[in-house]
């Protein structure tokens, strides 16, 4: 079976009304975004030296000891030594207040720019430093050579000569950050922030505009007129409907929340004058009886209109220009929910009656079949169909 459930692509048909301007909020985005991220992505240098916790002299059985070597004696010690250093590298603030000055760098940017680890089983520890400038890096490693080696040492947990450096760099590595993704980081929030705008679009427009709109929200076949429909477009419309279908005794001509009844009795009574003349003229074959174009109101909105859908051998929808999208949507919904196949959507046809005395839209005498009526000119893209039904 034939699903004929409504189905709109939102995104299609953003892309399709208001792609340009999802273009241009993309280009727009996505240029602003690479901009900020070059702006934002500082170029950074990185170095790593290493430091070594070395082991005392040995002493001497007859050696007389006048100074005690505060280093470890053991391989061990020296381990454990180093497991601790590592992490008062970064963490000291006597280390890292001594070295605010020479660095220019306050602690808790420092705190942040070093990194400091041991190396399993052995004395040795590695350390790697960040800032954002080349010079400042060099510094560091040369200003920890200095700071270890004075005397007193700058700070009691580590004495001096405890730590000892083992290599210094001699090389920094420049580290761009962001910025060579910065192209990449535009393009995708461009594209994100482009669909977004054109989807915000979307959602925010009320009324059908074009026949693409309908063909979003349906199966069925969709023929949009402009201005006046010719006799010739009603002839097309029959045998859209009617053509190698001979079984075909009765169709019901419905409409959408946009037309008046006595417009939409206008409509049903030209397509049954286009019947007349095309069997006249043989181009449909003569059945020996017209078919019943029956003008039965809006889509199904009671049991009656229902069961008389449900009867007829066909459907001819007539949707309104700037119709509003939401009731034609739930309209529609409700007319495939019956599971009607053979339907024929018109967008363009009578708008509105201008007469006065016309009923107003909305009102009771809209859904009721009227009195035969003339339907006059509407507005501009609005079509008129002027004859009284039979």
């Amino acid at each position: 079976m034939t699903d004929t459930t409504p189905q709109r692509n939102v995104l299609g048909t953003a892309l399709r009304r208001f792609g340009a301007i999802g273009l241009l909020v993309g280009i727009l985005a996505g240029y602003g975004a690479a901009q900020f991220v070059e702006r934002v992505s500082q170029t950074t240098y990185t170095a790593e030296g290493s430091f070594v916790v070395p082991l005392a002299a040995p002493v001497l059985p007859d050696a007389v000891v006048t100074v005690v070597d505060p280093r470890p004696t053991s391989a061990y010690d020296a381990e454990r030594l180093a497991r601790n250093y590592a992490a008062l590298i970064s963490q000291d603030q006597a280390l890292l207040t001594a070295l605010e000055a020479p660095l220019g760098m306050p602690v808790d940017d420092l705190v942040d720019s070093i990194a400091s680890v041991s190396l399993p089983s052995t004395a040795v520890i590695r350390v790697t430093f960040t800032a954002e400038e080349e010079a400042t890096v060099l510094q560091y490693f040369a200003s920890m050579r200095d700071l270890l080696a004075v005397q007193p040492s700058v700070t009691p947990n580590i004495p001096a000569g405890n730590l000892q450096p083992l290599r210094l760099p001699t090389d920094v590595i420049e580290q761009p950050g962001l910025a060579p993704v910065a192209p990449l980081v535009g393009a995708l929030a461009g594209l994100l922030l482009g669909l977004a705008a054109a989807v915000l679009l979307e959602r925010m427009t009320t009324q059908v505009r074009s026949a693409g709109d309908l063909r979003t929200l349906v199966p069925w076949p969709v023929l949009e007129v402009r201005g006046r429909i010719s006799p010739q477009r009603y002839e097309t419309f029959v045998l859209r409907v009617l053509d190698g279908r001979p079984d075909v005794r009765a169709v019901a001509v419905l409409s959408v929340s946009g037309i008046s009844a006595s417009a939409r009795a206008g409509f049903t009574a030209e397509l049954r004058r286009a019947e007349e003349r095309l069997r006249a003229s043989g181009r449909l074959p003569d059945s020996g009886s017209l078919v019943d174009w029956q003008s039965l109101g809006r889509v199904p909105d009671d049991g009656s209109v229902e069961r008389a859908v449900l009867d007829a051998g066909a459907v001819v929808v007539a949707v309104a220009r700037h119709a509003r999208l939401r009731p034609a949507t739930s309209a529609l919904q409700r007319l495939a929910d019956l599971g009607v196949r053979d339907v024929l959507v018109v967008l363009g046809a009578p708008r509105r009656q201008s007469d006065p005395s016309a009923p107003a839209e909305g009102s009771a005498g809209d859904d009721a079949d009227p009195e035969p009526a003339t339907a006059t000119t509407g507005p501009q893209d609005a079509v008129a169909v002027g004859a009284r039904a039979r």
